[in-house]
């Protein structure tokens, strides 16, 4: 009766020892104990509160998946295929270990994919039992598979054994096989190796059930296909369970008679292969019993990747690589995963105790303390009684006032009761056990109310500061410089230090709980908390007059409803995609209404679509993509119908195959040309090209493609071509990898060493001959390579190429972004082809043209290097054409985009797997040279640096290039004298970022100024050449020719002489020279590297490092909705003044405008210096009207931020382009910029600015010049004019204003300066 009423956690309980008492009363005969079977003993058996009973978990479905797949393998070893395919089997037939144990190998009937046997004596069936399994399994087609293939290999030992009888299936294993000669595995050791292989050791990703695997056991295997036929209702009969699971029937006497009655079971499991293969996922089985929690197959929370606590932990030890980081300290999957949610959410709640717990105990269950191992404080003695420890208590569940928690402080406690601690480890348990308290500290019951004393003693060996004398005393761990541990301590030693540090802050933890000790009432509340509550009068006003505000209509929102209440981009909305790499034909967003393009392939896509997913390639594109395996994913047999489409359908279409190669590439460029011709594309000078081999634009012109805009060529004349027999200092710095990588071009017949001389290489090469400096090209996400600076040599300035390619950003992923009319989720596909540039071949007659040295040996190219202007050109036609026939293969509703060498799709994600396998099947076919390592294919996708989630709907920037750009800040701060490449890289990778941050370009502004402002330095000349002077200058003031011993530089302009400014040759002979000295001159060097920031620049950088610490480095992809109403704005100027008008007119039919007329004096009070004929300045004022619609419309919302984009009207283009753009260097319509992108910061509003004739502007021109005395244009109304200042429009901070304006105030507003 004790033990039934105890709350004890203790691991005796009151039916255990009842039942072991019966056990020794019937095993030993003892008499005496015969009153253990009475009645009322008996009662106690009675289970009155139900529990569950534990039962093995059955397995996921991607553990039977991978193990397939792993047996499949050309490498998977003798051990694997042994131990894979007894459990696969075990799985399959819903076998007990015992049962596998006992199978008679020599009766195994393999027909017709089927195996069958029999199980000589079972648990249920002391006869035995009949066994089937279906040999396809889940990836298996045909008669290879997985189990054709285990039963191979078990043929293979069985043989190499010379045992003739046989009678169990998992003989005992070692690392190297089988071990002879053969005896049984133990279940030990079986279930060794199945917890082994549930982690897929063979694979380099991250281990899913790292923490769960303690939860499955041998029976598991049993519990798996079972575990999963209830979850298919009526598909499934109860008689095909019951033979699944060898159940007896009632119809047993039928099944005497059926021989080996397997019939059901196989139907049953293909039953199974079926729905899975359809598309059908087994859900996650309700756990039995006491055991860890699932969650998912991976037992982590949604939201939490399953490689994030690796990355965290990573990160912690960078930058803490002094902790110590093992399963006895690390919190638990399960804690992390909680508190990762909750931080993401930015909802903060209850973390059970149950959960606060180490990673150790984590993966071994529920921790053994709770059944007595280690106990806490558990009970106190308080006013004659005694308090339990209640978690419930602590968060307001429990009114029990014999309740207490941790959180109450130790006075009036009279006695604690615990049980032993001997069995204590301070380091493996969070929570500070007894004995970490100081016993002779706790209040005694003599003491009042309130804590007296409180006092600590935490062990400070390892603090001491003797240990860093030098002498033969103990190491000292510590020093005033490493609190956390010195550098390169052992790992005891740093446990050692951890352990000290945990004592300390322990104590702390002790002395803080007794000083927040204070007086509480008799609901264990501190009484100070009645002072800080409102009187229920007051908070009845405050609730009355808030009730108006709120919605009392309920809206309950159901999980399955998610899509439907994701807004749908139309066919009509804006924005439009327009730019995806492929030229002036090709579009990005193909969900678009209206296409006028023709499905030349619909026969073709049809033929290969059926054939994808009549075999599931698509599960075998996406099995190989999680992979990460570098070799392509279908073989040459998989390929081979599809191969015999594609020559059908170009025969169909007058274009016999012709599948010969060019040599030195490998693409099959006649294959190309046929469907390039099918498709009747306007490039139709590019296969013809490259079968030939390209040109270089030096001395045979490039044909245009007529799908890029043309290219302006420069007047500067361009450098002669020259040869470098030296190369840049990367190249040389390390010879012998520079040597491996000309060796591996050389192998690849990219490269040839020309044996010859130089001279020989000019007759040879008539054309011209230019050997550029090597380089290698180092990067921390891609191996190095070679680059030939093809500009040094003056081969690339020499080069007409008649167009100029159009690359994607990121801004046009966004664009596209989401498809239109699509609700579901979506899913992205990118591809990457590998060396891309040197697919090309070029013309043998211009070989001469691409050459470089290396330790004196001259080589050439064949292909088109990477550095090379034509190489970039030819490439950006060939992707271009590739991933116009991309489009046209894929057809349905769907994004596409080429960046370079980058291809990036998405679509549907129910399509998306069978359109990449369309893809892929087609690069393999044509022999494009994919990089599939690189393959991806997910709803998240990285690509030119971003991270999209085409799911979530956000684009995020990498931390890396935060980092980087900050670090780059850091520097030019610290240097305000720089460099040129300096400020490159800065403005560079800030115009990057920018991208999706539009409002922060404009400020870039000053940094070109400064990169384009070059600083002036003092050359001298002897006072005799100073006669003749103008010999060696252009009008310009240019030197084209450096007088006779002076260091003047070639194109250097000369600024001033003696100080005295000087623009043309005519000032030079106005100066009063004495020409006894010698003369110094100020010139700019065009070639200088030298750079300086200006204060404004430091300003900016200040900014730009300010925002980068908090801005989130991921925003939405879907654009702000448009505002429905229309707008507009125009500006006129002459003399000394300017005048802005526009309307806005919302669709109700509320309008606002505004006229306003502006002084030069205005702007010179504001600092903003302009040309005294203000007409010059036009676009400064257009912009200027632009600036005053957004404040139109903010005045439509007063008091709100409303994130929206206002369509707008302009005649005029320099403000259109800025204000779409938000960014120019021109001075000063880049300060008009900076006030607009301030003000769309403030308001939340943009604009999305279009061009109207000015004909046609009639309304915001007779606005812009209206003269304030006759009757206001257009029946606009006083009522509706908005008055904006100058002040007020360069000001964006913002003001209160009062709504209505008729409404009474006991004070006056601020004043806008005041603020």
């Amino acid at each position: 009766m004790s033990l039934s009423r105890s709350t004890s956690h203790g691991s005796s309980s009151c039916s255990s020892v009842i039942k072991a008492l019966r056990w020794l009363l019937k095993s030993a005969e003892v008499g005496c104990l015969q009153v253990v079977h009475s009645v009322l003993i008996g009662t106690f058996l009675n289970q009155k509160v139900p529990r569950d009973r534990k039962q093995a978990p059955p397995l996921p479905l991607w553990a039977l998946v991978q193990w397939e797949r792993r047996v499949l393998m050309s490498n998977c070893t003798v051990l694997e295929i042994i131990l894979l395919g007894t459990s696969l089997l075990m799985a399959w037939g819903s076998l007990r270990f015992s049962d596998a144990q006992r199978l008679d190998l020599q009766k195994i009937i393999y027909h017709d994919g089927t195996m069958r046997g029999v199980i000589w004596r079972s648990k249920t069936a002391v006869s035995g039992m009949p066994l089937a399994v279906a040999a396809e399994g889940f990836l298996s087609k045909g008669s290879h598979n997985w189990l054709w293939k285990f039963l191979t290999v078990l043929d293979t030992v069985l043989a190499k054994s010379g045992l003739s009888d046989v009678d169990f299936l998992l003989p005992l294993m070692d690392e190297d096989g089988p071990v002879y000669p053969l005896q049984p595995m133990d279940y030990a050791t079986a279930l060794f190796y199945l917890r082994k292989f549930l982690g897929c050791p063979w694979s380099q990703r991250p281990d899913p059930l790292q923490h769960l695997k303690l939860n499955f056991t041998l029976h598991s295997l049993k519990a798996t296909l079972l575990s999963w036929g209830p979850q298919l209702h009526e598909k499934v009969t109860p008689e095909q369970r019951l033979s699944q699971g060898h159940h007896s029937d009632p119809n047993s006497s039928l099944d005497t008679y059926s021989r080996d009655v397997v019939w059901t079971s196989l139907t049953y499991q293909r039953k199974m292969i079926q729905e899975v293969q359809g598309g059908w996922r087994p859900a996650i089985a309700q756990h039995r019993g006491r055991m860890v929690t699932f969650y998912s197959f991976v037992g982590i929370p949604k939201g939490l990747p399953p490689h994030g606590i690796s990355a965290m932990k990573q990160k912690f030890m960078a930058n803490y690589p002094s902790e110590l980081i093992h399963a006895d300290l690390f919190p638990s999957t399960r804690l992390v995963s909680l508190v990762h949610d909750q931080l993401s959410k930015k909802v903060w709640k209850w973390v059970p105790w149950k959960y606060r717990i180490s990673l150790t105990r984590f993966m071994i269950g529920p921790s053994p303390c709770a059944k007595g191992k280690v106990q806490w404080l558990t009970e106190i003695q308080r006013d004659g009684g005694f308090k339990q420890l209640c978690m419930r208590y602590q968060v307001g569940k429990c009114q029990n006032p014999n309740c207490f928690t941790m959180h109450d402080p130790f006075n009036e406690v009279d006695s604690v009761e615990t049980l032993p601690v001997h069995d204590v480890d301070p380091v493996q348990d969070f929570a500070p056990p007894i004995d970490s308290f100081t016993p002779g500290r706790l209040p005694q019951p003599e003491q009042t109310n309130a804590v007296g004393y409180g006092a600590a003693s935490p062990s400070c060996c390892e603090y001491s500061r003797l240990k860093l004398r030098d002498d033969d005393g103990p190491k000292a761990l510590r020093s005033p410089d490493h609190l956390s541990g010195l550098p390169n301590l052992t790992p005891w030693e740093l446990q050692r230090v951890q352990e000290s540090f945990m004592m300390l802050s322990r104590c702390v933890e002790v002395l803080t709980l007794v000083f927040q000790a204070g007086l509480r009432d008799d609901s264990g509340a501190f009484a100070s908390r009645v002072t800080a509550q409102y009187p229920q009068k007051l908070a009845q006003l405050f609730a009355n007059l808030v009730a108006p505000l709120l919605d009392t209509s309920a809206l309950d929102l159901q999980w399955s409803s998610l899509d439907a209440l994701m807004p749908t981009k139309h066919l009509s909305d804006y924005p439009f995609a327009q730019i995806d790499g492929g030229g002036a034909f090709s579009h990005p967003d193909w969900s678009q209404d209206n296409r006028q393009e023709h499905d030349w392939f619909k026969t073709l896509r049809t033929s290969w679509m059926n054939r994808i997913i009549s075999e599931r390639l698509d599960k075998i594109l996406l099995a190989h993509v999680a992979s990460g395996n570098p070799s392509p994913p279908f073989s040459m047999e998989i390929l081979t119908p599809f191969k015999d489409d594609l020559e059908k359908f170009l025969e169909a279409h007058g274009h016999p195959p012709d599948w010969s190669v060019r040599q030195h590439q490998p693409i099959h460029l006649h294959i190309l040309h046929s469907l390039q011709k099918i498709m009747h594309d306007v490039d139709f000078t590019l296969l013809p090209s490259l079968l030939e081999g390209v040109r270089t634009g030096f001395s045979t012109a490039i044909p245009p493609s007529g799908i890029f805009p043309p290219k302006e060529r420069a007047d500067i004349e361009p450098d002669p071509l020259s040869a470098h027999l030296s190369n840049w200092q990367s190249a040389e710095e390390d010879l012998p990898l520079t040597r491996e990588l000309v060796q591996e071009e050389i192998d690849k017949g990219w490269v040839f060493a020309y044996k010859g001389s130089l001279e020989e290489a000019q007759q040879e090469y008539p054309a011209g001959v230019a050997i550029g400096k090597l380089g290698v090209a180092r990067s921390d996400s891609r191996a190095p390579r070679l680059v030939v600076d093809s500009s040094v040599c003056g081969l690339n300035g020499r080069c007409i190429i008649p167009e100029r390619s159009t690359l994607p950003t990121a801004k046009e992923v966004l664009r596209s972004y989401p498809l239109r009319q699509c609700q579901r989720n979506l899913m992205g596909f990118s591809l990457d082809v590998k060396a891309a540039h040197k697919r090309i071949v070029l013309h043998p007659d211009e070989c001469g043209l691409v050459g470089f040295s290396l330790e004196g040996q001259l080589f050439f190219y064949r292909v088109t290097p990477f550095g090379a202007v034509f190489s970039a050109f030819w490439w950006a036609r060939l992707g271009g054409l590739l991933l116009r026939i991309f489009h046209h293969l894929i057809w349905l509703s769907h994004a596409g985009f080429l960046y370079v060498d980058d291809f990036l799709f998405f679509m549907e994600a129910n399509m998306m797997p069978l359109s990449a396998t369309l893809l892929c099947i087609f690069c393999q076919l044509l022999d494009i040279p994919i990089s599939w390592k690189k393959t991806a294919m997910h709803s998240s996708i990285d690509y030119i640096g971003w991270k999209f989630n085409f799911n979530a709907g956000i684009v995020t920037i990498p931390i890396e290039k935060i980092l980087k750009l900050r670090g780059y800040i850091e520097h030019l701060v610290s240097q305000p004298r720089t460099t040129r490449k300096s400020l490159e890289k800065l403005i560079g990778l800030a115009m990057w970022i920018t991208q999706l941050f539009p409002l922060m370009r404009i400020w870039i502004h000053y940094w070109y100024h400064d990169l384009y402002t070059i600083p002036a330095t003092h050359f001298s000349i002897d006072a005799g050449t100073w006669p003749r002077i103008h010999q060696y200058l252009t009008p310009t003031l240019t030197f084209h020719t450096a007088p006779l011993g002076s260091a003047i530089p070639i194109s250097g302009k000369l600024i001033a002489v003696r100080h005295q400014a000087v623009s043309s040759l005519a000032d030079l002979t106005s100066l009063h020279i004495k020409t006894e000295n010698r003369i110094w001159l100020r010139i700019i060097n065009p070639n200088s590297s030298k750079r300086k920031l200006r204060p404004d620049s430091l300003r900016i950088l200040k900014l730009f490092d300010h925002w980068l610490m908090g801005v989130s480095p991921s925003r939405p992809m879907r654009a702000k909705p448009y505002w429905n109403g229309i707008a507009a704005a125009d500006a006129c100027a002459s003399g000394s003044y300017c005048q802005i008008g526009g309307f806005i007119r919302h669709h109700s039919g509320v309008q606002f405008w505004l006229s306003e007329k502006f002084s030069h004096a205005d702007f010179d009070i504001l600092s903003i210096h302009l040309d005294p004929n203000m007409q010059r300045s036009i676009a400064s004022f257009e912009t200027l009207a632009q600036i005053a619609l957004v404040w139109l419309v903010a005045t439509s919302f007063p008091g709100f931020r409303i994130p929206i984009c206002v369509k707008s009207l302009s005649d005029n283009t320099g403000a259109e382009s800025v204000s779409n753009k938000l960014f120019t260097t021109t001075h000063p319509l880049c300060l008009f910029v900076e006030i607009l992108t301030c003000l769309a910061s403030t308001t939340g509003i943009e604009l999305d600015v279009s061009h109207i004739p000015g004909a046609d502007n009639v309304i915001a021109d007779d606005l812009s010049r209206w003269d304030f005395s006759t009757p206001i244009p257009h029946d606009f109304q006083p009522s509706e004019r908005i008055h904006l200042s100058l002040n007020q429009l360069f000001r964006c901070s913002p003001h209160p204003t009062l709504h209505p304006p008729d409404s009474k105030l006991l004070w006056k507003l601020p004043h806008p300066l005041a603020m």
